[in-house]
């Protein structure tokens, strides 16, 4: 039920620290161990746009979850993170 509400939320993960957008998001508990981020994914974002910082957030969130997917199914966590690496430069174009 609270899936839903985070999908139709428009800010989902976005955060405000001082006058810039950040990404944070909680890593799932069964793949804290694997990721090596921790508890929470926290990334600065690098503007005070906020639609270029929804842009951006998109990235990041398809990334986490193709990671967090990949993770799932067993994938070598090395491998796993490679898509990452290729899709976050990505906002260096939109920025």
């Amino acid at each position: 039920m609270g899936r839903r509400r985070e999908e139709q939320d428009p800010d989902r993960f976005l955060r405000m620290r001082g006058s810039h957008f950040h990404y944070c998001r909680r890593v799932p508990k069964a793949l804290r161990e694997l990721d090596e981020r921790g508890e929470f994914v926290r990334r600065a974002l690098d503007t005070i746009d906020r639609s270029k910082a929804r842009t951006a957030r998109d990235l990041h969130e398809a990334a986490d979850n193709a990671l967090w997917s990949s993770l799932m199914l067993g994938d070598n966590p090395q491998a796993a993170r490679v898509p990452r690496q290729h899709l976050c430069p990505r906002f260096e174009v939109v920025n």
